[in-house]
């Protein structure tokens, strides 16, 4: 892959298999960072995100996925712990994922984040989307 495109490369890691294997990880993710690849948490949802620290795993983005439980009642001390993490994990480097309404793109808007996947901005953006 010729160098000025592996920039626009990010290679996903699920958290699951990063704290199964932590070495594994980092060797992965030091060899992908010095080819500049950028790398993702993947696998990652409200509950998981208040035990992951991004900068420590030296991440360049976390995918946060949508579930429309976490914008019920925001004043909730479970959300407020998941809106000051966010905030501390730098909200333009999360991905919110399987945003299928317009009500998760809100909903990460009040957070902050500015990325978005899912059929919906597939849709919104003319993408074909098979079922």
């Amino acid at each position: 892959i010729p160098e000025e495109k592996r920039a626009s490369i990010i290679i996903e890691f699920q958290v699951s298999d990063i704290f199964y294997d932590i070495a594994g990880y980092k060797a992965a993710k030091d060899f992908l960072h010095s080819q500049n690849v950028r790398v993702c948490i993947d696998g990652v949802n409200n509950l998981s995100l208040l035990q992951i620290d991004r900068q420590s795993l030296d991440a360049d983005l976390i995918k946060l996925q949508w579930n429309s439980d976490i914008a019920k009642n925001l004043n909730k001390a479970e959300n407020q712990a998941l809106v000051a993490k966010i905030k501390s994990s730098e909200p333009t480097r999360i991905i919110l994922s399987r945003c299928d309404d317009e009500k998760a793109v809100q909903y990460g808007h009040v957070l902050g984040i500015k990325m978005f996947q899912g059929w919906h901005i597939d849709r919104t953006l003319g993408v074909k989307v098979s079922s």
